[in-house]
This record gives structure tokens, sequence and C-alpha cells, in this order.
């Protein structure tokens, strides 16, 4: 394995951390030794703050179509460390920790204190499981490895920072890398290391692994020449990539990225990120469906959808399909933009809570594509103030304004949007615990199967459902977070 120093997150300072284990009986702390100034912060484990599940609302497996057991019925490796990891004495991975072959993170609590690069083997991480991460570091599943983080609904995996003040980016997050094919060719390098794993072949069936009920939160981060890290960022995933029940809030840059491949995600939860919430490129193909997005003020977009920046006609041209999503907006966000070559494909969703433009077009080769094989049909965009929603960014003169409007209302998507329907969703203020079961005002007169699973309802909820699958043990909605500073 590589050392921190060979491997450092290109946008973060420099940092040394040290881990005081002692013997049982003894709480040891995590001290890190930040800045040039020579003074030293202390953080007592024992403070740091952790979801207690008996404390929240439990969900039944039953009624949320928990995921079946993806292990194969394999028993896992013996447990990383040979002692209880407990809030009070969580196990340290350091420089020291062996993690070459298959490794299990028993459950309990992890102070994540180095790059953790799996390079080969299975990283097994048991429910119930909570990693902390320290400033300046990630977990990274190299092309060579697989991660299998496997959650419960009463019991989740989660990651999140070491930090008693938890912010935006407080660490580096997810980064799962695959050889499945890109648009933009193979052994690139996963932006945001000095060193960086390299990603992308012609294994479309490449396996990263499976996340079921895993959340990330306060990572990522965003660097001034676009090195940047994601909640999770999956490069060159394939098809048997295994991601349900997944939720990632208060991060820096995206939520989730998806570089390439042809995997597809459900249930998937993206709430308060400082770019985008949802972004594809580099002819990323799968379905995503069941999805919840909720913006805070000022955020970007909270889909980017992307194919090519170099080369815009590149093929096979990014094409993923959003299905059964609910997409919460705020004051000086976007609800899409497409850019640099994509398709796109959103049906049974609904956008609402924009103050201005809802959907963007940017460029004449996305024009071209949209109208070649594109459709937004279906969908609820009712509570949407912007005049006009639908734009067109500098430099497109195949389509203005009114023209992407027309597209979207017109023949095309055969006039399946709807303007005026109320959802009637209970609770939509940011910070809070949300309430997004609709009325049966979405429900569909006849089920309908627009990629993805067959539904008859539009949004991420059933209405008929007896449970609503974006509450729950497994979920937690952060209180606000500041917004990142602006750039230098």
């Amino acid at each position: 394995m590589k050392k921190l120093t060979s491997l450092m997150l290109v946008s973060l300072a420099p940092i040394s951390f040290f881990m005081g284990c002692g013997d049982d009986g003894e709480d040891p702390d995590v001290a890190m030794e930040t800045g040039d100034n020579g003074e030293t912060d202390t953080l007592d484990p024992a403070e740091t703050d952790t979801q207690d599940p008996a404390e929240t609302d439990t969900q039944d497996p039953e009624e949320t179509g928990t995921p079946e057991d993806t292990t194969g019925g394999v028993e896992p490796a013996d447990c990383l460390f040979d002692r209880e990891c407990t809030d009070a004495m969580p196990c340290p991975i350091n420089e020291e920790t062996v993690l070459t072959g298959d490794v299990t993170l028993c459950s309990g609590v992890y102070a994540l204190l180095i790059i953790l690069e799996k390079t080969d083997g299975t990283l097994n991480i048991e429910p119930g499981t909570t990693i902390l991460g320290a400033d300046g570091t990630a977990v990274v599943i190299e092309s060579g490895a697989t991660i299998n983080a496997v959650g419960t609904a009463d019991e989740p995996i989660v990651l999140t920072a070491l930090s008693e003040s938890p912010t935006r980016g407080s660490w580096g997050g997810l980064v799962m890398a695959g050889l499945a094919p890109t648009n933009a060719g193979t052994g690139l390098d996963v932006e945001g290391f000095v060193n960086p794993p390299l990603y992308g072949g012609t294994d479309a069936a490449h396996n990263c692994g499976t996340l079921n009920y895993v959340r990330v939160e306060y990572a990522g981060s965003q660097d001034p020449n676009a090195n940047d890290l994601n909640g999770i960022g999956f490069f060159g995933c394939g098809t048997d990539t295994n991601i349900n029940w997944v939720q990632v809030s208060a991060g820096a840059d995206d939520g989730v990225e998806m570089f390439g491949g042809s995997f597809d995600v459900q249930h998937l939860i993206v709430v308060g990120t400082s770019d985008d919430s949802i972004d594809i490129d580099q002819g990323y193909q799968g379905v995503i469906q069941y999805a919840f997005v909720q913006q805070s003020e000022g955020d970007g977009y909270a889909l980017e959808f992307a194919n090519n920046p170099d080369a815009q006609a590149m093929m096979p041209f990014s094409g993923g399909r959003l299905v059964n999503a609910t997409v919460l907006g705020a004051v000086d966000t976007i609800g899409a933009d497409f850019k640099e070559g994509t398709q796109i494909w959103i049906s049974k969703s609904i956008f609402t809570g924009y103050t201005g433009t809802l959907f963007q077009v940017n460029g004449d080769q996305t024009v071209t594509n949209m109208m070649a094989g594109s459709l937004i049909r279906n969908n609820i965009f009712s509570g949407n103030a912007g005049t006009p929603l639908y734009t067109v960014a500098d430099g497109t003169t195949l389509w203005d304004s009114a023209a992407f409007t027309a597209w979207v209302d017109g023949a095309a998507n055969a006039n399946e949007n709807d303007y005026a329907i109320d959802p009637a969703f209970v609770e939509v203020a940011y910070g809070v615990t949300p309430d997004i079961a609709p009325s049966d005002a979405v429900a569909l007169a006849a089920p309908l199967t627009t990629d993805g699973e067959e539904t008859n309802y539009i949004g991420a909820v059933d209405p008929a459902a007896d449970a609503n699958w974006t509450v729950g043990a497994w979920t937690e909605y952060l209180p606000p977070v500041a917004p990142l500073p602006e750039a230098p």
C-alpha cells in the first residue's frame, strides 16, 4: 500500500495524524496536527457524534424491499482488529494497518487516519459500522479490488467525518474504480490524487462492489483545477456493481458522479451538496431509479448530464436514465444542466421549488444529440417560478429558450409533462427530516415502463406504499451547513 505522502489529495493541505491506541480500559485520543503553526487540536472520540439507531424511526425491511444477500453465503474473513471498536475506543486505520487481501471491518467504530487504498481482495464492512474520516483521507477501491458494504435498514454503514464540527469537505469520501468502458479511453487517472489510481477498460460487467444501506457525510473537495473529490465517485464501474439504498449528505463538490460505466442505482438520496447532486459523464449508461435530491440555497445543479468535454461527439453518448425521482430546488439553484453532447432521459419524476431556470442546455452538439435520442416525459414540473423555465447557455445556436421549451412540451415528448399537479408534500424544508410521500394525484392511469422497474406513479415515493423509503433508521438528515467559500 502506498504511503499517505505518495497519494495525497490535491486540494487538501498535508496533515499528520497520530493515534494513541492505549491498553484496554484507556480512552485514546486522536491528535490532528494542522497548519504550520505547530498547534495541535485534540479530539476525544467519545465526543464524536454518532447516530443511535434507537433514537430514530425504524423501518421494516419487509416494507422497503431490503436487498437480497449479495455475499453468496460466504462467511467473511476474521475481523481486522482483535478487539471491540467502540465510540470510546475506535480502532485506528493507519500506516501500520495491513489491508491486503480480503479484509473485514466488523461492526464498530473506526478512525480513518490514512487514505485507505484497497488494491486487491475485498473490503467487507459489516452492518452498523461507522468510519470516521480525518481531514485528508478517503476510502479508495482500486480496479483490482471490490467493496462489500452491506448494511441493513436498522443498522446502516456510515462513512462520516472525524471532527467535532464537521462541514462540507471535512474528509475525502469514497472512490470506486473499475475497468468498464468509458468514451474517454482506458487507463485514465482518477481525479483528485497526486498519484492517481487508474480506471476504464473493456470489461462492461466489471464489479466495483456493493453498497447497500450506506451513508456518506461531509465528504468531497473542490479544487480550482477541477481535481475534485465527490461524496462517492464511480469510475468505470460495470453492470455487476450493486448500488441500492445510499444517502450522500453535506458534501463538497458533487454528491455522486459516474465516470462512464453502465451500472444501475436504486434508492439514492443526495442532500445539500455544494455543486451537482448527481453528475454523469464519459458515456455513463445506467438507470437511476427511486432518487430523492434536495438542494440548499446557492448549490449548483441537481443534475449535471455531460458527455465528453474534449470530444463532444464521442460515443457512446452519456445517456443515463433518471426514473421516479423527486427533486427539491432552492433559491439560486438549477434543476439540470445538459452539456458536452449528452443525451438525456427523464421520466416519472417531480421537479419543484425552482425560482429561476429549471433545465439548461449547453452547446449545439448537446442539442443535436437531444433531438436524436432523448426524452423528458411523464413528469410533474409544478411549483417552479422561473420565466422561462428552459434556457440555453451562451454559444448555443441551434436552440433558443423558446425552441428548447417547444421541444420539452412538444410532440417529441408527447406533451406528457404536467405543470399543475400538486404532489402535496408535507415537509420540504432543508435541514429537517422531509416528508415527500405524495398525494394520490401523482398516480398514473396505468403502469408505465421507461427503463427500470415498471411503476404506476410519478416521483420517488409510491403514494400507495405502507412506508416512505426516504425516512427511517438508515437515513439521517443533517442540520444545514455553511456554503463553501468562493474558489480563488
